[in-house]
């Protein structure tokens, strides 16, 4: 065991404002801007805005923003301390301070880390959904936001009132062309408010795409307990991470930033070939373990790769979806697949199939649905995308396969629920779920998917996870 205390200076002044203070942030986009700070001093400091947390918000205040990094190496657990993070606010509690922070001329960054439905989406297209009750709320308060999409723009509204310069918002979702996605949500919220608002933000302010992967598991006791055996005191708000992380961001940006390309990230042109590579091979294949795992009651994606034959499966997966990458040759996919296949299957990492679980209407568009298409148009096999799409099904049923509850977590959980729980055939309800937002209707007008998914979903039903996938997997071969 280490420690690796901050070599941040004691002053150092607020840069960056992030919505959205998750585990992924801290361990992430935080240890990229300290270690860039280290390497090129510049007043980059973040305040980090809880979206929703007044609990987190209140640890990391009272602990001044610094916090515990916990990397899970090989050798034993790395313990590291940040404090990059100078400034912390709820904007349930605060909204007016986090505008005017939005607004202040010292900022020229903004980072956004809230998942897909932080964005208030809707339709394949994924535009602003003006119908979403809290866009609705927003709209009525303007001055008083509570959503993402608010709060940015009445950041802006204020910068742009006092003359201000242009800011570069940089989205760090998991979310494909994510930089393109924030620009259209901002500047349709933004044209519910002001004409020319819209005009300033569109010549003013960038929004760079970016991939970023990090594997954060959820903080539970046991990160909070090696926490205090390495720090001597509690941490409460103490994460921990695989020492793997990479961040690749498009080199479009408004103005100031901080060097994150002397902590390790990489500056590209172009970054929708690196975006495709991990939603497709990292995400799908993340999903795909997290409803066998909530299916079958293996709680963390270390004990599905644990099972021989789900780690064939998961190779298996990731191999065809390395086929949809038009801008991926072969040796590179196959690295990059046992290079995630050793992640996965990091020990010590303790990522709850649950947490991964959650909101798959809203994640499994980009990750399994659209490369599966693709694969049906090339006459291709799609057995690993329709059995992953079983498992959800499965999932939001609401039991698994050894009698158990499982709580379906997704923001679309009353519609799905409605489609799957209904009394119409297997192959109907399948059928079915091409009508939910978002969803890629043509996949599920596919009859040979349709039918694929609902004799997958029956042998689920019937004979359990392992017999379905040997059986799948002979007729393979």
């Amino acid at each position: 065991m280490s420690y690796l205390p901050s070599k941040l200076p004691t002053q150092l002044t607020v840069g960056i404002v992030h919505l959205g203070l998750g585990a992924f942030h801290r361990a992430h986009q935080a240890v990229y801007t300290e270690d860039a700070i280290v390497s090129e001093p510049g007043n980059w400091g973040i305040c980090a805005v809880a979206m929703r947390s007044r609990e987190l918000a209140n640890v990391m205040q009272q602990r001044d923003g610094r916090y515990s990094l916990i990397e899970q190496q090989s050798a034993g657990p790395v313990l590291r301390e940040l404090s990059v993070i100078r400034e912390v606010l709820c904007l349930p509690d605060t909204p007016d301070a986090v505008a005017t922070r939005i607004a202040d001329p010292d900022v020229h960054v903004v980072t956004v880390t809230v998942t897909e439905k932080g964005y208030c989406f809707s339709g394949a297209d994924r535009t602003l959904n003006i119908d979403d009750p809290l866009i609705v709320r927003d709209l009525a308060n303007s001055t008083q936001p509570a959503t993402m999409p608010g709060i940015l723009v009445r950041g802006l509204q204020l910068r742009q009132i006092a003359g201000g310069r242009g800011l570069s918002i940089l989205s760090c979702d998991n979310l494909p062309a994510n930089g393109r996605l924030l620009q259209r949500i901002v500047l349709a919220y933004a044209a519910l408010i002001d004409e020319e608002l819209v005009n300033w933000i569109a010549d003013q302010c960038r929004f760079p795409d970016s991939m970023v992967d990090r594997i954060t598991p959820a903080s539970n006791a046991t990160t909070l307990a090696l926490a205090q055996k390495l720090l001597g005191e509690p941490d409460l708000a103490a994460i921990e991470t695989e020492p793997f992380s990479q961040w690749v961001i498009e080199d479009n940006f408004a103005g100031p930033r901080p060097a994150w390309e002397k902590a390790g990230a990489m500056l590209v042109e172009e970054v929708a070939p690196f975006e495709d590579m991990k939603l497709r091979m990292l995400n799908g294949a993340h999903s795909l373990i997290a409803y066998l795992g909530a299916v079958t009651g293996l709680a963390a994606v270390r004990d599905v790769m644990a099972v021989p034959a789900y780690r064939a499966l998961v190779d298996w997966h990731m191999s065809d979806a390395s086929e949809t990458l038009e801008e991926m040759n072969a040796d590179d996919a196959a690295r990059y697949k046992d290079n995630l296949l050793a992640r996965f299957e990091n020990t010590a990492i303790d990522h709850r199939c649950l947490q991964i679980a959650m909101d798959g209407s809203q994640k499994l568009p980009q990750r399994i649905f659209i490369p599966a298409m693709q694969r049906l148009e090339q006459g291709k096999s799609v057995d690993t995308s329709a059995l992953a799409t079983a498992l959800w099904f499965r999932y939001i049923q609401g039991m698994n396969q050894n009698g158990d509850i499982i709580e379906c977590n997704d923001p679309l959980k009353a519609e799905l629920e409605q489609i799957i729980n209904s009394d119409r055939s297997a192959t109907e309800r399948v059928a079915a779920l091409g009508g939910l937002p978002g969803v890629p209707s043509g996949l599920f007008d596919n009859i040979i998917w349709v039918e694929k998914v609902a004799s997958l979903v029956d042998g689920l039903t019937v004979d359990g996870a392992l017999r379905t996938l040997s059986q799948m997997s002979a007729a393979r071969q």
